[in-house]
């Protein structure tokens, strides 16, 4: 009998610290200042050089440190035509993508992703690092 009055004991302890733990927010899981944003483009920007920087309607500089997901997408077509884009931070490239049309009429898209750490004042944009009009 002592061993049973023990052992439920020493469930209710453990019942009890779960239920304390469930209670207790975890600091990784609430941010402390929710950061999200969105960009767009809503011109076209034709016969793009290397290295142009694509300026949006919108800018981001980084609020909070924190881990930051950044998605582009872009269009290239009707003409034949390529055009190789990257997310660049602080002047450092971190992932790029390539939309390359090989014949008229052929639109093709291309794009990527980075999940970065960044700091306050971090700058992110979106580059071109390669363009050629085969016209």
């Amino acid at each position: 009998m002592k061993y049973l009055m023990a052992e439920n004991k020493d469930l209710r302890r453990s019942v009890e610290d779960l239920q304390q733990a469930m209670r207790i927010p975890h600091k990784r899981s609430i941010p402390e200042s929710p950061v999200a944003f969105s960009a767009k483009l809503s011109h076209n920007v034709e016969h793009a050089g290397i290295d142009q920087t694509v300026i949006f309607d919108s800018v981001f500089r980084v609020p909070v440190e924190g881990i930051y997901l950044f998605n582009m997408m872009f269009a290239d077509g009707y003409e034949p035509h390529r055009l190789w884009m990257r997310i660049v931070v602080d002047g450092q490239e971190k992932v790029a993508g390539v939309a390359d049309t090989l014949t008229n009429n052929h639109d093709m898209m291309g794009g990527n992703l980075a999940i970065l750490h960044l700091h306050p004042g971090d700058s992110v944009w979106v580059a071109t690092f390669y363009a050629a009009d085969y016209a």
